[in-house]
């Protein structure tokens, strides 16, 4: 299962779930549902073992960064935040270090 969340201004949203990552890439890739909203600066899609919604490792994440205007830009490929590197699982924003 694939799970996209988007990020900003120190707030996160839930977004959606795939069944595949090509489908979750083309969605963040086309800003689909406007998931950029103009507040989201970046958007992260998450790799979760089937069965699983919360707790665990996050297998591989994909990290995006919008880049341009509002009208113009888009999502690009990013490296991880590093405020976000003890994060995981945002849809329910797991802390590796103290388990919050």
């Amino acid at each position: 299962m694939i799970i996209c969340s988007n990020l900003g201004r120190n707030v996160h949203n839930f977004y959606q779930l795939f069944m595949t990552l090509a489908e979750a890439q083309e969605n963040i890739e086309h800003n689909s549902a406007d998931m950029y909203e103009g507040s989201y600066d970046c958007a992260v899609i998450e790799e979760m073992p089937e069965g699983v919604l919360c707790g665990g490792d996050i297998p591989r994440e994909w990290w995006y960064k919008w880049r341009g205007s509002w009208e113009k830009g888009g999502y690009k490929p990013w490296k991880k935040p590093k405020e976000y590197e003890n994060i995981i699982g945002f849809m329910h924003r797991i802390n590796r270090k103290n388990g919050v």
